[in-house]
């Protein structure tokens, strides 16, 4: 899933900690490529939450699906 950072304009809580997003913060929202999945299954997470994702991501290695 690709995720892109926006701005939040109200306030949004992160789909995984249920942190409170306030509105000017920065955050990351989900897309797809196809514009109506993208807004029915946008998933909004905070910055922690994002750099968190990235570094499990990066771990991941070819062994891990032995």
């Amino acid at each position: 899933m690709n995720f892109k950072q926006v701005e939040a304009t109200k306030i949004f809580y992160c789909d995984r900690c249920d942190e409170e997003i306030e509105p000017g913060e920065k955050y990351y929202r989900s897309y797809d490529e196809n514009k109506f999945l993208s807004w029915l299954n946008s998933e909004k997470i905070c910055k922690k939450c994002y750099e968190e994702k990235d570094e499990s991501d990066s771990k991941t290695t070819l062994e891990d699906f032995e």
